[in-house]
């Protein structure tokens, strides 16, 4: 009987879960920049409409010297600039060499950069390498994404033939999720607060990008059943679908592929497991 097989299944898959529980979890070290940008703050001018002063926050550490220098630019990348060349750059919109300290504060023009995404690099004597930019949306104007913030998986995601898994990047707040929607080819994305990302499968060649009002709905990896937590019946929910005896919502499909393989399977079930006994702290999707 249908019944029989699934529950033996399900015990095995489980039983390989809990296997999976009690196996180290491998830590890898990341690479820790010596220059940190934290936090910017973006205030209008007293006196000047048409400017806006922005403060970058930063640490350093020993291996910095006492010199910092700051770029700020309207692409990601592509821009090489020396302080003191001459012609600056179109994409540039502010570069500086300073004395170090925790941060510095300039002025940008308002009006041109209204609705618009700046990347921030900084650099410091002694340092081999910059930070990466850090994108920071303007406010004012009319949002819009960056094509290089929307990335798009292989199509035949989750075994539909026209599907793909769009991405959005929202790194700097480009979208406010709390009070904006997105939709891609007319499927309305999910956030997902943990990466700071918007998430959708889309089927079809459209891929129109609309902003309207209103909150976006959200998306937690690993509530795949309906109670709000991750437990044994997310497990047995990414088994059900796993086995077809259910037919899924794209958000219930996103939010079982915890392993993030585009794919629903035992593999997220183990991670299901694992998170539930407090072997992982995140899912592989979020890191």
């Amino acid at each position: 009987m249908k019944i029989k097989k699934a529950s033996k299944i399900m015990a095995l898959v489980l039983a390989v879960a809990m296997v999976l529980a009690l196996m180290p979890v491998m830590m890898v070290s990341a690479v820790v920049s010596p220059i940190t940008i934290g936090d910017i703050v973006i205030s209008d001018v007293v006196g000047d409409a048409t400017l806006s002063s922005v403060t970058v926050n930063y640490t350093t550490d020993a291996t910095v010297g006492d010199q910092m220098t700051l770029l700020v630019t309207e692409v990601s990348s592509g821009i090489t600039y020396t302080t003191g060349t001459d012609p600056q750059p179109d994409n540039v919109v502010y570069i500086d060499q300073f004395d170090k300290s925790t941060s510095k504060e300039f002025v940008v023009d308002k009006v041109a950069l209204a609705g618009k995404t700046i990347y921030i690099k900084m650099g410091g004597m002694l340092v081999d390498t910059a930070t990466d930019p850090k994108d920071q949306l303007m406010p004012g104007g009319t949002v819009t994404i960056p094509a290089e913030k929307i990335s798009e998986s292989a199509t035949g995601a989750f075994g539909i033939s026209d599907g793909v898994i769009v991405t959005i990047d929202n790194t700097g707040t480009i979208v406010d999720s709390a009070a904006k929607k997105v939709s891609i080819g007319g499927t309305d994305m999910l956030y997902n607060s943990v990466r700071n990302k918007f998430v959708g499968i889309v089927r079809g060649t459209d891929r129109t990008v609309a902003i309207t009002d209103g909150a976006s709905d959200t998306l937690t990896y690993g509530f795949v059943n309906a109670d709000s937590e991750i437990n044994t019946l997310d497990a047995g929910a990414i088994i059900n679908i796993y086995l077809g005896y259910v037919t899924p919502t794209d958000k219930q499909l996103l939010a079982a592929d915890v392993n993030g393989d585009k794919a629903v399977n035992t593999l997220d079930v183990g991670s299901i497991i694992n998170k539930y006994l407090g072997t992982i702290t995140n899912f592989t999707v979020e890191n």
